[in-house]
């Protein structure tokens, strides 16, 4: 299961510390608790329920509860067990899957890229030794208030959750992620020009079949959807913030007839774009 985290706004640290159970000791009962709230073993095994599923979690081993959910140790230790536990929360909604999803998400309504972490609610800790480090680093801000600690001290947290969300990835995947990003790149800075898969091709030095497999993979749709995508966004921007005629705003999105551009922003907005901006400036 996988944890899915959009931003921004980023997920911020609330509160870490270290804690301790001796034999015959169980974690603690929570009816809810409104963040989430990573356990890192890294000594004997913690017994947890939550939400009708039983976790074992052992040395070397993290478990993410999440928030309002009850949660409660159904066994007691039989060793003692020293795990750290950090609070967090995120502003933005999230999302449980069953696969790991890409680091990316494209809100094709809205000009301000979202993007998405997708952390492990269960595993091992790959890099076990870097993590209780930082998690020892982070606890040990508990009692500062300077401004500057507090700062350093939700960096250091955004390295854990980095940790945790790029552990286990294959080199495939990491590749299938450059080359669709590479692909974004050239369509952003093409957005103007009549953009055709060979030019695409050419650029990567890629068949225009395999870099469709690594846009999809990676961002759900293929790469002229994603560049139409870029085009709606920037048309909407343009409409709301300059004075742009209804032909500028066409020709810098890349249409190279007004009619086309309307009817196609027009399918995609459910609004003309003189209609679009009209009831925009009426709203402020």
């Amino acid at each position: 299961m996988y944890i899915n985290l959009k931003f921004p706004p980023i997920p911020y640290h609330i509160d870490t510390g270290p804690a301790t159970l001796i034999p015959g000791m169980a974690y603690l009962s929570r009816e809810k608790i409104y963040n989430f709230d990573l356990l890192a073993v890294f000594e004997g095994e913690l017994f947890i329920w939550e939400d009708g599923i039983k976790y074992e979690v052992k040395a070397g081993e993290f478990l993410i509860l999440e928030p309002n959910k009850k949660h409660y140790g159904y066994k007691p230790v039989a060793e003692e067990t020293n795990f750290y536990w950090c609070h967090f929360d995120s502003p933005a909604p999230y999302k449980v899957t069953a696969d790991r999803q890409s680091h990316f998400y494209v809100d094709m309504h809205d000009v301000k890229r979202v993007h998405l972490l997708s952390v492990p609610k269960f595993g091992k800790l790959q890099n076990a030794q870097t993590i209780e480090k930082l998690l020892e680093k982070v606890a040990s801000f508990f009692t500062y208030t300077n401004s500057t600690y507090k700062l350093e001290q939700q960096i250091l947290f955004h390295q854990i959750l980095l940790q945790l969300a790029t552990q286990n990835k294959s080199s495939t995947t990491a590749q299938v992620v450059k080359i669709a990003e590479e692909t974004i790149q050239f369509l952003e800075q093409h957005v103007k020009e009549d953009v055709t898969y060979r030019m695409l091709s050419q650029h990567l030095h890629l068949s225009s079949a395999y870099i469709t497999r690594c846009m999809k993979k990676t961002y759900g749709c293929t790469p002229l959807e994603y560049l139409q995508q870029i085009r709606m966004d920037t048309a909407r921007n343009l409409l709301e913030s300059t004075t742009y005629t209804m032909d500028e705003v066409a020709r810098f999105c890349g249409f190279n007839t007004l009619s086309y551009f309307s009817k196609t922003f027009a399918q995609i907005h459910g609004i003309s774009p003189l209609k679009y901006r009209k009831s925009f400036k009426e709203k402020m």
